[in-house]
């Protein structure tokens, strides 16, 4: 629980609206503090949220603005595999041991 806590970008935000929500996950990635945007099925998406930033809000007022029917957004915990996914994804690469290192 200590890891999911304290994972940098750990918040993610599932959207549903009425309807077949067209245009809903390109209406809420331009949308800042967000990162990728999924569509889970017609008019369900998620989208991962920057660490520290409320944008729920934002995402609300924009929706609404653009004529969507909000019925439900709310906080996902992430599992044990997105965890995982988080923090090796973005990992350098290791240095490359050359063995053929040549003697003067």
């Amino acid at each position: 629980m200590h890891l999911q806590a304290g994972l940098a970008g750990a918040q993610r935000i599932s959207i549903r609206v009425q309807g077949d929500g067209d245009g809903l996950e390109k209406l809420v990635g331009e949308l800042s503090g967000i990162g990728d945007v999924i569509t889970i099925q017609e008019g369900l998406i998620e989208a991962e949220c920057a660490p520290g930033k409320e944008v729920r809000p934002e995402i609300a007022r924009k929706l609404i603005t653009a004529g969507f029917d909000l019925l439900e957004m709310k906080s996902i915990d992430l599992s044990l595999e997105d965890i995982f996914i988080q923090l090796t994804r973005d990992e350098p690469e290791p240095p490359s041991t050359d063995d053929s290192v040549e003697e003067s």
